[in-house]
């Protein structure tokens, strides 16, 4: 829920979060919050315009990329 801590401690409000499992971002937006979910895979971002987001923060996908294994 890193969007969620990021818009709770850093009081930033225009965030969109995305995840590919449908059911993940359904369970997320019943939570009431400011945060635009989006079911979507990052490699395949349709729907997003260009140049409309200043900053990706993927910490799942930097974990496997970064990994040793």
């Amino acid at each position: 829920m890193l969007s969620e801590k990021i818009h709770l401690k850093m009081e930033m409000n225009n965030i969109v979060s995305i995840d590919f499992e449908e059911t993940v971002v359904h369970k997320m937006n019943l939570r009431g919050l400011p945060i635009e979910y989006k079911v979507m895979d990052m490699l395949n971002m349709q729907g997003i315009q260009d140049h409309s987001i200043d900053c990706v923060i993927d910490k799942g996908s930097l974990d496997a990329l970064c990994s040793d294994n």
